[in-house]
């Protein structure tokens, strides 16, 4: 899973043809992975899900390896109304907010009403060090039925048996590599993953607005198009999942472009 990454637009203009002109005029060629072939493998592509707008907000979906791709996006989208851009990779987290091309620090001009300067400033800063973080695989990336086991005890119980159970199937090679995949998700126990939290409690974001994330999206997304040529065919583990998470999948509009 790559960083975790959204882009909000507080506007009521409809920004599909803004950001298909962007992907263009970046000389991105637009292509569509969801076709019966699948997409081409370019070097560098922009991967973007435009979510419904909610309340003149609207939420861009973004997975690039590229992150100053993504900002630049954020700073153009700022002309049609503030752009948030909010970025967490691993335990790591970046949020700017931009208008009229430029970042400005007036986040009141994004706050819920009867929200304080000095609560905003509060909110940006690190949380103690004390808070809670772990090594330990988040919950909502395990299978199923850990997930459902969640439920009924302890998070961390759980997954301290995924990671015990992962580690006995693996070699010392695949053990590192899994734990460098690890470091790099979104890890929203973190102290950084706390301050977002904190933060965009404040703000006039719609109330989900983590979820879904990048990976669950495109997952949904896909199953929901088979189902309407192929609506008996067999789900691979963990679809499920994907379609409980994001029943709406095919209201958000896709746009993918890639550079060779």
């Amino acid at each position: 899973m790559a960083a975790w990454h959204s882009l909000y637009v507080f506007t009521s203009r409809f920004l599909e043809n803004m950001l298909s002109d962007w992907l263009t005029k970046q000389e991105y060629i637009r292509y569509d992975p969801f076709n019966t072939l699948g997409g081409a493998a370019y070097p560098q592509a922009m991967r973007l899900f435009l979510a419904p707008t909610v309340d003149d907000v609207s939420r861009i979906l973004a997975e690039c390896n590229d992150e100053a791709a993504v900002m630049a996006l954020a700073v153009d989208l700022s002309f049609c109304g503030p752009c948030l851009s909010v970025r967490l990779n691993g335990t790591n987290a970046n949020i700017v907010l931009y208008h009229d091309g430029q970042e400005t620090h007036d986040w009141m001009m994004i706050a819920r009403r009867n929200i304080l300067p000095s609560q905003l400033q509060a909110a940006r800063q690190p949380v103690a060090a004390h808070a809670r973080s772990s090594s330990l695989i988040p919950v909502e990336d395990m299978p199923a039925i850990l997930q459902t086991m969640a439920q009924t005890i302890s998070q961390h119980q759980v997954g301290r048996l995924f990671q015990k159970m992962a580690y006995q199937v693996m070699s010392r090679s695949q053990q590192t590599a899994a734990e460098k995949f690890l470091q790099g998700l979104p890890r929203w126990d973190s102290a950084d993953g706390q301050m977002l939290m904190s933060c965009m409690s404040l703000l006039r974001v719609p109330k989900m607005w983590r979820e879904p994330d990048f990976s669950t999206l495109r997952t949904a997304y896909w199953l929901n198009l088979r189902r309407r040529t192929q609506p008996n065919a067999p789900l691979l583990p963990g679809d499920d999942n994907a379609l409980r998470r994001v029943p709406d999948a095919l209201t958000y509009t896709p746009l993918y472009g890639g550079k060779v």
